[in-house]
């Protein structure tokens, strides 16, 4: 008599062994990957962070002069990791990158698996959550961008954690001090940090409402509550006056429109980024079991769609803001499939089979979509300064020529010098002509290598950027060509 290769303990050592590698393919992108050209991660988590180490680089007045609509609780926390990297003696800026980055990575992978395990307990899986662990662990838009200190990214781990912890035992959660910690990272998640994940506890709160758990809707908003105060009393003192960003957030985008001035996209563009950032199989088989997964597991599936289809109705839209739906939907909508799967699908040989082709579907969606999203982009300035940063003889950092997303970091040098990035010729003219730039602030800079020789001292070439050292005769000839 054959054995069987589908054996629960079989798979249970597949699940483990897809987790590792999936795990080890978050890492190695941790480390690895120095392009920063994502808006959300510089201007609102890294850049503040590092004036508030630093005392250098300028804010965006956008969101943080004129508005005043981002909490500096991210920030803030961020710069808190910075000192104790600096109290160990990690201050070179690809070693602190890379070790911010971990430490994301890792918060990350623990609510992605944190979920699947409630996922696999809610659907009640006979067998492991194998298509849960390869939805999550094996999206490549996943991996790279849960490495990035966005604000989705960074409050994706207290949803997932809160999440799990609220609806662990029961789909009525009584008032446990478990659930009660549950909704107070849930608060956290979207109340603290990305505000638009708010709407995931209010979803929540309302399915308590409806299903008569009162005690425990009053919990979530006790913590909602006191999220608030503690960023309100926590932004104001940064600030210097009352504070609360997620109104001055939610006015803005709400009441001045700010949401839009970056364009107006149709809803089915939502669908796009979707299939952009999840694999075409976990696309279209959250759609496809969506309705399974919400009469199935209500509590789980109805803040995962409302989340989806707020974003698909507001008029902007960016690939960013797509994370949190994204994941939420390939988590709930495998566990759907595979509870289908295995009430279904009865004969080993069959079994056997459909797995067969659905890991090889899955592995060849994998490959394809590591193409969808051109993370490369910018790397070349990207490295370029973090080398820069570690030149001991650096008094300040020019980088000119690179325009779109990429908007520079402060953070390049991990100490208080000069930094500054300019996309174009008309930016310096301007910056002359009010004398907000002198070449004297800076000896090194970074230019696309279509400039030719700018300075005689080359230090480093990257793809199609060079690294020059300057002195500050031939810094002043760059700058006055372009008058």
């Amino acid at each position: 008599m054959k054995k069987n290769p589908l054996t629960t303990r079989n798979l249970q050592l597949l699940l483990y062994a897809l987790t590792a590698l999936g795990l080890f393919w978050r890492f190695s992108v941790a480390i690895n990957f120095q392009s920063r050209a994502w808006i959300d991660e510089i201007w609102v988590v890294l850049n503040p962070a590092y004036q508030l180490l630093t005392g250098v680089g300028h804010l965006s007045p956008h969101d943080w002069v004129v508005n005043q609509q981002r909490s500096w609780i991210p920030p803030y926390a961020l710069f808190v990791y910075l000192k104790i990297l600096g109290f160990l003696g990690i201050k070179n800026g690809v070693d602190v990158l890379a070790m911010v980055r971990l430490a994301i990575t890792l918060a990350s992978a623990a609510g992605f698996f944190a979920f699947t395990c409630l996922l696999a307990r809610r659907f009640s899986l006979k067998y492991p959550p194998l298509a849960v662990v390869v939805a999550l662990f094996f999206s490549p838009q996943f991996v790279h961008y849960s490495t990035l200190a966005d604000l989705s990214v960074l409050a994706m781990p207290f949803v997932l954690v809160g999440l799990t912890l609220i609806f662990w035992e029961a789909q009525k959660p009584k008032a446990s001090p478990r659930v009660v910690l549950g909704c107070f990272l849930l608060a956290v998640g979207g109340g603290g940090i990305r505000f638009q994940f708010g709407l995931i506890s209010l979803a929540v709160w309302i399915y308590l409402l409806a299903i008569r758990q009162f005690k425990v809707a009053a919990w979530l908003v006790a913590a909602g509550l006191a999220v608030l105060v503690i960023d309100f009393g926590f932004s104001s003192y940064i600030y210097g006056e009352p504070v609360l960003p997620i109104y001055r957030y939610a006015y803005a985008d709400l009441f001045k429109g700010a949401g839009n001035d970056a364009g107006v996209r149709p809803f089915y563009y939502a669908f796009e980024i979707l299939w952009r950032f999840m694999m075409e199989p976990a696309f279209l088989i959250a759609f496809l079991f969506l309705p399974s997964a919400l009469m199935r597991v209500p509590a789980l599936a109805i803040p995962s769609f409302v989340l989806a289809l707020v974003f698909t109705v507001i008029g902007h839209k960016e690939f960013r803001y797509f994370y949190g739906p994204a994941v939420l939907l390939s988590g709930v909508g495998a566990a759907a499939f595979q509870k289908w799967f295995e009430e279904r699908v009865k004969r080993q040989a069959a079994r056997a089979c459909v797995v067969l082709v659905l890991l090889s579907f899955v592995f060849v969606a994998s490959w394809r979509g590591v193409k969808k999203v051109r993370w490369g982009d910018y790397e070349i300035p990207s490295k370029l300064e973090t080398f820069a940063g570690t030149q001991r003889d650096a008094k300040g950092l020019l980088v000119f020529g690179w325009a779109g997303i990429y908007t520079g970091g402060h953070y390049t040098f991990h100490r208080s010098l000069p930094y500054k990035f300019i996309e174009n010729e008309g930016q310096v003219r301007q910056l002359l002509k009010d004398g907000g730039l002198s070449s004297a602030d800076f000896n090194y800079l970074i230019v696309p290598d279509t400039h030719g020789q700018v300075c005689l001292d080359e230090v480093k070439r990257e793809g199609g950027g060079v690294l020059f050292r300057c002195t500050e005769v031939e810094l002043m000839h760059f700058l006055e060509s372009m008058r």
